[in-house]
């Protein structure tokens, strides 16, 4: 992978990492709260950032993703298989003159920090995102 494309990726697997800590230590009770996001709650934010890491696989490698959703009434389990698919993803080798995979890459890094923070926000975890946020994020 190019310095390029191997930090986006490694940014993109770091937001991951994140997301995983947050959405596995969300209180069942707590997925009705509302979020940053107009129209979501903390719930529906884990559904969409779900569909979004769902992608993964199929952008870099240009082929179609497994199915990640196994149960849509348990976005837990969701959350757990789309992103099982997309870190061995963002770990294989990725083609370094894409600019069109640079260009997702760089989006999806954004999305899901932006999400991270939403999330944190709504759940009372904004500390924790706050310090593993890279500094050009925060």
């Amino acid at each position: 992978m190019s310095a390029d494309i191997e930090l986006l990726a490694g940014e993109a697997t770091q937001a991951l990492e994140v997301l995983d800590r947050l959405v596995l230590g969300i209180p069942p009770d707590c997925r009705s709260r509302p979020t940053p996001r107009e129209g979501l709650d903390v719930g529906g934010l884990v559904a969409h950032v779900t569909a979004q890491v769902a992608l993964v696989p199929t952008m870099l490698a240009r082929r179609p993703a497994r199915e990640p959703h196994s149960d849509p009434s348990d976005p837990v389990e969701a959350w757990v298989r789309a992103t099982a698919y997309a870190d061995a993803a963002l770990r294989e080798e990725i083609d370094p003159a894409d600019p069109v995979v640079a260009g997702y890459l760089s989006g999806l890094s954004a999305e899901l920090w932006a999400c991270a923070h939403d999330l944190a926000e709504a759940t009372g975890a904004t500390e924790y995102v706050i310090r593993t946020m890279p500094e050009e994020r925060t």
